[in-house]
């Protein structure tokens, strides 16, 4: 009888040890992904009011009715549910569209020398910057804050006759996985971007925080991190919404390059092994 307890006993911790080992195998890894990338076209939505500013330099700017100022300097202060797109085609002009989502004012633009209100906006606004390679060699160039959540790229699909060719030019996408237990990291590797490619994020966990910057070079450069489970990169092509293929922190990642996760696969295989040992001795001793 004491020997049928013993191995009740024991097969229970065996069952726990290889429950946890299991949980802790295939818990979702949370992933931050840290990109940078050249490119002639980036796109974001504002989630809050939070830092959602554009600060632009001697440009034109127009809603759907008119042309407001042809040189404004001032700041942009964006709503939530706002959509940003930001363009620059090699060399050319800086295009930035703003438009509503939810049909309600994009924000407000305020003068840079006094700070005076200029213009409440409704829900469109285009804002063009010209001459930006003569201003450029001057030094002077341009920086646009991006928070909210981003999209990268443009499809390339079937082209349409009087539509922007701005596409991603390369980037580098370096993913970074949450320690198990702890607020310690581990680097889970990197993805290249390469020419038309989009980079696209379905369930982000938290906001984008990050920059695009226009200089002496063609397009622009933008680095960004955001948070989330899984981004999905998709090559040009035929798309849908499910089309491409999905990067994130793995299991490999985190068993090859996660120490703490090491320590612990290490400590719950051990307390198999003993389990396991124990049960086999105690078998050939009672017999």
């Amino acid at each position: 009888m004491g020997m049928i307890k013993n191995k009740v006993i024991l097969g229970i911790l065996f069952i726990v040890f290889v429950g946890i080992v299991l949980f802790i195998f295939f818990v979702p890894i949370t992933t931050t992904f840290n990109i940078t990338v050249d490119t002639e076209r980036i796109s974001y939505e504002t989630l809050d009011k939070n830092n959602s500013r554009l600060i632009v330099m001697e440009a034109e700017i127009a809603d759907e009715d008119a042309i407001l100022s042809t040189n404004f300097s001032g700041t942009i202060d964006l709503n939530a549910g706002v959509k940003v797109t930001v363009e620059r085609i090699a060399f050319g002009p800086i295009s930035i569209i703003i438009e509503s989502l939810n049909s309600k004012s994009i924000g407000k633009i305020y003068n840079g020398q006094d700070g005076e209100l200029f213009h409440e906006a409704t829900d469109y606004l285009e804002v063009y910057i010209y001459d930006v390679s003569e201003k450029t060699v001057k030094g002077q160039t341009y920086i646009f804050s991006i928070d909210g959540k981003v999209n990268l790229g443009r499809s390339v699909n079937l082209e349409i006759f009087g539509e922007s060719t701005a596409l991603l030019r390369n980037g580098d996408v370096k993913m970074i996985g949450k320690t198990f237990l702890s607020d310690d990291y581990f680097e889970a590797g990197s993805k290249e971007l390469n020419l038309g490619d989009r980079l696209v994020f379905d369930k982000i966990q938290s906001k984008t925080f990050g920059f695009v910057t226009i200089n002496e070079n063609p397009g622009m450069s933008a680095a960004y991190r955001v948070t989330a489970k899984e981004a999905r990169v998709i090559k040009p092509g035929p798309q849908n919404d499910t089309s491409g293929y999905m990067i994130s922190a793995s299991l490999l990642d985190r068993f090859l390059k996660d120490r703490m996760f090491q320590g612990l696969s290490i400590f719950f295989g051990f307390l198999v092994i003993i389990t396991t040992l124990i049960t086999f001795v105690k078998d050939i001793t009672k017999n």
